[in-house]
């Protein structure tokens, strides 16, 4: 299967932050479209879930949701601009939702507010983007509660109070280990206790980003740099590891790290392609070339540039990777290196008609009755939701 950029109807275009995995089932949320969706990996077919509910404060529903988690038959759902957190039964197919307590929103409001989460026991942790405490939501109970992990202590910190505070997350037994995106730190957080602890991993100012742990050795990826580190189990650092390749923009550092027995994979921050790094021998070799158009996005509608190359991994046999801003998904075997391409986009008519009218209604509250669309581009898409015309032209 084969990614093909090519003019399409702008109601079948996905593109997505975090993806949850169950069995041959990507499951995530559509940014664009508030919806929840499902990516069958054999076929690459995308299918509708439901969608989202849509609460009276949103001025739009772009981008309101980021982060997801499955548990049995529930899906847990994290805000990003909006400030609820939703919980959806694949059985009653329903929604639950909690609203987040707004004492503990950034400097920016409800912006950004979660930006990773990891699962512990029956506990789902989110992750602040700017939000000042951790939300930790207990999946049976259908509750939340607050946890301090010392904003106030790190808060001088934090040279650019509109951009996150931690990035990536890995977990090992009964600790995870959060990446500080504006420094070179470490959280440390102790399931069991709740306690948290920042650790200075590096001497240089770049900030952090991906981050995976093999149980042996902890590997971080700079977020300036294009390097990797390689620490010990307590945080101390044993090497550091150099990535050039030519032919990739690796500029300014690396963004997703995921791991095998033997290997170790990378996705550049703003480039296109993955890299595959020998644990033992450290050998680097480009394994894919990611087929999408990023830097000219990037250049030509710079609000954008938080957008990025992600990738996940699936099991001990895949990975998963894929662009945030316009969802070409690559599904990468590690035991053969074979890259299969899976194109971002709801071929079916009718679920993008329906998609379509899910649009009506909302812009029907809030915009009046606008001009019927044509069909756009990709490029001419992404230029709406920049020019934050999109909700005003989607009649």
């Amino acid at each position: 299967m084969g990614c093909k950029e090519e003019k399409k109807d702008i109601y079948g275009i996905v593109s997505f932050y975090d993806v949850a995995l169950s069995n041959n089932v990507v499951w995530f949320i559509d940014q664009y479209h508030n919806v929840l969706e499902k990516m069958d990996l054999g076929t690459g077919e995308i299918n509708i879930e439901a969608f989202l509910p849509i609460f009276p404060e949103m001025e739009n529903i772009i981008n309101q949701y980021g982060n997801i988690w499955k548990f049995d038959n529930l899906i847990v759902i994290s805000p990003r601009n909006s400030n609820h957190i939703l919980l959806y039964s694949l059985v009653e197919k329903t929604f639950n939702d909690i609203k987040v307590d707004s004492a503990y929103f950034g400097d920016a409001g409800t912006y950004n507010l979660i930006n990773t989460c990891f699962a512990w026991k029956n506990y789902l942790y989110l992750i602040p983007g700017l939000y000042k405490r951790i939300i930790r939501v207990d999946v049976k109970k259908a509750k939340i509660d607050y946890i301090d992990f010392g904003y106030d202590e790190i808060k001088h910190m934090i040279s650019d109070p509109s951009r996150v505070t931690f990035s990536r997350n890995a977990v090992y037994e009964n600790v995870a280990y959060l990446t500080f995106w504006q420094g070179p730190y470490i959280l440390k957080f102790d399931f069991l206790s709740a306690k948290s602890e920042l650790i200075c991993v590096s001497d240089d100012k770049s900030g952090l980003s991906g981050i995976t742990c093999d149980g042996k050795y902890i590997w971080v990826a700079l977020r300036d740099k294009p390097e990797i580190l390689k620490l010990d189990m307590n945080l101390k650092l044993i090497l550091r590891i150099s990535i050039c390749i030519d032919s990739l923009e690796l500029e300014p550092g690396i963004n997703h790290l995921a791991d095998s027995s033997k290997f170790l994979y990378a996705m550049p921050r703003f480039g296109n392609g993955i890299i595959k790094i020998d644990k033992n021998s450290l050998e680097i070799e480009k394994i894919f070339e990611m087929p999408t158009k990023r830097k000219e996005y990037l250049i030509n509608f710079p609000l954008l540039s938080d957008s990025a190359m992600c990738m996940k991994k699936i099991d001990d046999r895949r990975v998963l990777a894929y662009s945030t801003l316009d969802a070409k998904v690559l599904l990468l075997n590690v035991e053969t290196a074979e890259v299969s391409c899976l194109d971002g986009y709801l071929q079916d008519e009718n679920l993008r008609y329906k998609v379509k009218s899910y649009y009506r209604r909302w812009a029907a509250r809030n915009a009046g009755i606008c001009g019927e669309l044509e069909d756009y581009t990709l490029s001419d898409f992404v230029k709406m939701i920049v020019d934050d015309e999109f909700h005003k032209d989607v009649m």
